[in-house]
């Protein structure tokens, strides 16, 4: 395993520029792994001294690499940056030093500071606005939930305003149809009475008054 630029025989730190002109310094740590069957190619071409060679190619690979992104890649989305990395060098390392890259991580990135600030003001804003919609949002559900329960607590009172008015409508139908009964069977028992005595109209009309009044209760009659 080794770290660029702290390897031995390094240099100072990886620096390169962004795909939109920026000064970037890495600090990668990398793995490279020899491949059993090229080991004569490597040794026939690179030497005993492979490792020192092979470092020299990953610092010109990576900073060749590092030039294909945008500053903001390598804030937002490091781990995918690394990701890319790893299969170039790999590729590059398994076509000209008979190895492989199994493993590489950008362990730091500096970018310039007032990019760096003002890239990070602007993640917070728009961590605000993400913040305000969710909340907003929420406000629309909870919102939307009042007007729904408002809907149903209607819908409610409707039906028992409904439900009430057929009773009362129902109580009165058979209340008036109890009375019509009872009216008509009093009305033929006027009919029978009178054919049963010799009284004319007037003589049960006032049979009729004497009786209700003997029926009413005294405490609310008053005789003029």
């Amino acid at each position: 395993l080794y770290s660029l630029p702290s390897a031995p025989g390094a240099g100072p730190a990886l620096l390169s520029r962004t795909s939109d002109g920026l000064s970037v310094h890495l600090e990668v740590s990398f793995q490279y792994k020899l491949i059993p069957k090229e080991l004569y190619n490597l040794y026939t071409t690179l030497g005993p001294t492979y490792q020192s060679t092979l470092i020299r190619m990953a610092i010109e690979q990576i900073t060749s690499s590092a030039t294909k992104f945008k500053a903001a890649q390598y804030f937002d989305d490091r781990t995918a940056l690394g990701n890319k990395f790893r299969a170039e060098i790999d590729t590059h390392f398994r076509k000209n030093a008979f190895c492989e890259v199994p493993f590489l991580q950008l362990r730091t990135v500096h970018l310039p500071t007032e990019f760096e600030e003002s890239l990070r003001t602007t993640q917070i804003k728009t961590q605000d606005i993400l913040t305000a919609d969710q909340e907003q949002k929420a406000q629309i559900v909870a919102f939307k939930t009042t007007v729904i329960q408002a809907e149903q607590h209607a819908k409610v009172v409707t039906n028992q305003a409904l439900a009430q008015a057929q009773s009362v409508q129902v109580n009165n139908d058979a209340y008036c149809e109890q009375y019509r009964y009872t009216q008509g069977l009093t009305a033929e028992g006027y009919k029978d009475i009178k054919a049963s005595t010799s009284w004319n109209s007037s003589s049960l009309l006032s049979y009729m008054r004497i009786r209700a009044l003997r029926d009413h209760p005294s405490a609310q009659s008053v005789i003029m």
